[in-house]
């Protein structure tokens, strides 16, 4: 069976880390969605419009990165459309929602339907927040790649050098695995389950 891998990174931008993952995608011809945090995208203007130049999809991931799981509605209505504000004035931003940590409960699911986001987690965590090991983040994103009979949506973060400096080195891997391609951020399967991911 055909396998499809959809590249995300979460928590930039980073002024300095993004355009090296930017570079490497331009490099493999692989177009990524960056679900941003809004606060960084007013800090760093520049870096957020050259994600949307490249042609990736931009998607909230809220305005302080603050975990809104058992919040009221009215905060977490508040870190999501603050957020909305900077990120709205991208070229391809979408509104797609990523929860921090990818801690999700009922509050949260209405408040974004509310607002009209729809909501996009992942089945493959790389953990390259945790290791900060390109020698443990890449075999590991690899096996759960491998785990997923037909849609991988990965995530990782444009925020570590570990992350932007072996992103080649994880591509390449990724283009080994037989029946395997890379799918187009516009068709990025939807992932909303109420279970918390593990994302720091």
């Amino acid at each position: 069976m055909a396998r499809t891998v959809w590249l995300t990174f979460d928590d930039g931008p980073n002024p300095l880390k993004t355009p090296v993952v930017l570079k490497c995608l331009k490099d493999n011809n692989i177009k990524a969605t960056f679900f941003m945090v809004g606060n960084l995208a007013e800090l760093h203007k520049s870096t957020a419009e050259a994600v949307a130049k490249a042609g990736h999809l931009i998607g909230n991931h809220t305005y302080t990165h603050r975990v809104l799981e058992g919040l009221p509605e009215a905060q977490i209505k508040e870190e999501i459309s603050k957020a909305d504000v900077p990120l709205s004035k991208l070229s391809t931003y979408k509104k797609w929602f990523r929860p921090p940590t990818g801690a999700l409960d009922a509050t949260v699911r209405k408040v974004a339907a509310d607002l009209g986001f729809g909501i996009y987690k992942w089945n493959v965590d790389t953990k390259d927040y945790d290791s900060k090991d390109p020698d443990k983040w890449i075999p590991l994103g690899i096996s759960e790649i491998k785990a997923q009979s037909s849609a991988a949506v990965v995530l990782n973060h444009d925020i570590y050098e570990a992350t932007a400096n072996h992103l080649q080195q994880f591509i390449d891997e990724i283009r080994k695995l037989p029946n395997t391609t890379f799918g187009a951020p516009s068709s990025l399967p939807v992932i909303n389950t109420i279970a918390g991911g593990a994302e720091v």
